[in-house]
């Protein structure tokens, strides 16, 4: 996932089952030691809730420690703390808000496409081809009468 007309990497979105999934990779570059925290793009939380996705489970993985940190859209704003960082806003989680597991994750999807953050939804769509999630351009469709002949058999 990219926004801002240039390749900023925001993580993966896809569906497992029924259920939707954000997932990023972090490291210690990416904590906000001010907030002991990790944030997302308000712009990303922004889309989630324009595109009605619900029940969003929002991980972060630190690959070096083997640990994930979860946690949903909702957390991120009632408890996140929105700040000005590189030329947008961002939430910013404590860690003490994220539910922390010791775990090795391995399974997210490979080959997704890029999707632009600002095209989502609306200049794109997409289907799923297996668990694999394919663009589609949407097309504008002309409707036009069709002229009815009458059945010789009525």
């Amino acid at each position: 996932m990219w926004y801002n007309k240039k390749s900023y990497p925001q993580g993966k979105f896809f569906w497992a089952g029924k259920k939707p999934y954000f997932i990023a990779n972090i490291d210690d570059a990416k904590l906000f030691r001010k907030f002991n925290g990790y944030a997302i793009s308000k712009r990303l939380l922004d889309k989630f809730t324009e595109l009605k996705i619900r029940n969003l489970i929002i991980i972060y993985r630190f690959v070096e420690r083997n640990t994930i940190y979860i946690t949903n859209p909702s957390t991120f704003k009632t408890k996140g703390i929105l700040v000005a960082f590189g030329g947008h806003s961002q939430y910013i989680l404590p860690l003490k808000n994220w539910e922390v597991h010791n775990t090795d994750f391995k399974d997210d999807p490979k080959d997704l496409p890029v999707v632009d953050l600002e095209k989502w939804g609306k200049d794109v769509e997409y289907q799923f081809v297996g668990n694999t999630a394919v663009p589609v351009k949407k097309e504008e469709i002309i409707v036009t009468p069709i002229s009815f002949q009458q059945s010789l058999f009525l």
